[in-house]
């Protein structure tokens, strides 16, 4: 016969192994839901379901490069996957269903959708940050956006993130490449967005379009030799361009990127040329 020791050690395991099945069942129930709220929203407006699966893996990404903690990689992520949940409760007319942007004669109504985006994700227990990135996401980091007129560290890392994916889905939406898309994030950095923030929303674009990187390599500091053609400008956290795209290194080159790296890192990496000897497979 079993001592009552082991039938209370059974006992709790079995409870446990209940509980782990019920968390994980609320769980799916939860991510169902918001499937289903991007579903509805994708009747109003086309491709928003993309839209949020492409911007919470941008999310992930920056936030991933930035290093943060996992508790604010989690927060940011759903931010971004709900960033524009608010547009469901904007007036019919206001956006077109192909386009996520809206006329100008709307562009006040608009820029409620972060409000009401907001409200709705505040009623989710354990979100309360990730609605107050939503509900900044179109501030600018200099001080011009809305609703607040935040700038710089007064803003959230969460919506200063939003504020690049908002920038690049704004590029799409205009039929730009990901090189044009690239180019505008860039120079958008100490203006719109967090220049390291720019920086690494330029990294994932590039990073993610196959067509676009199939004709350059990512390349650490250390890495880089004289006679590499800069296949995209070489830009510090601050914004600064230092060298740009098309220029063939040279050693002293290489000597200003490392000295200037000591005290205005250069984020991410710096692009070069693939040799056409390369096989990018």
């Amino acid at each position: 016969m079993d001592s009552p020791a082991k039938s209370v050690e059974e006992e709790l395991r079995e409870e446990n192994e209940a509980l782990k099945k019920a968390n994980q069942r609320l769980e799916k129930n939860f991510e169902e839901m918001l499937f289903l709220l991007l579903q509805i929203l994708e009747f109003r407006i086309l491709g928003a379901r993309d839209r949020a699966i492409l911007g919470k893996t941008a999310a992930e990404y920056i936030s991933e490069r930035m290093n943060l903690s996992e508790g604010e990689k989690k927060r940011i992520a759903m931010a971004a996957f709900l960033h524009e949940i608010g547009k469901i409760g904007l007036p019919y007319g206001t956006i077109a269903r192909e386009c996520p942007s809206p006329p100008p004669s709307w562009h006040a109504v608009f820029q409620h959708h972060p409000v009401i985006g907001a409200m709705l994700v505040s009623t989710l227990t354990g979100f309360k940050e990730s609605a107050h990135d939503i509900y900044h996401q179109l501030e600018n980091y200099d001080g011009s956006g809305g609703p607040d007129k935040l700038r710089e560290e007064e803003l959230s890392v969460g919506a200063r993130i939003l504020r690049a994916i908002n920038l690049f889905e704004e590029m799409f939406a205009a039929g730009k490449t990901t090189a044009e898309a690239v180019q505008r994030i860039r120079g958008a950095a100490n203006k719109s967005l967090d220049p390291k923030i720019a920086a690494f929303a330029a990294e994932f674009l590039i990073e993610n379009d196959k067509s676009f990187s199939c004709d350059r390599v990512k390349c650490s500091l250390g890495d880089l030799r004289a006679g590499m053609v800069l296949a995209e400008d070489v830009c510090t956290c601050n914004g600064i361009k230092l060298l740009p795209k098309g220029i063939c290194l040279q050693e002293h080159m290489l000597r200003v990127l490392v000295e200037r790296d000591q005290f205005d890192p250069i984020p991410g990496g710096v692009y070069v040329c693939r040799p056409v000897n390369d096989n990018p497979e």
